[in-house]
């Protein structure tokens, strides 16, 4: 499968399809979160 129908299975609310989806791109997303500052706000608000 690709990344699209793993992203498509998890837009209709496929748990599996979503957490796999979740896990490939999480350290993507918390690299790339901390670049960003929110004054007052905590870094997992951003990674969320």
């Amino acid at each position: 499968m690709t990344d699209d129908d793993f992203l498509l299975k998890a837009k209709n609310e496929n748990h599996e399809a979503m957490e796999k989806v979740i896990n490939q791109y999480q350290k993507f997303v918390y690299k790339n979160s901390r670049n960003f500052f929110l004054r007052g706000g905590e870094i997992n608000d951003l990674e969320q």
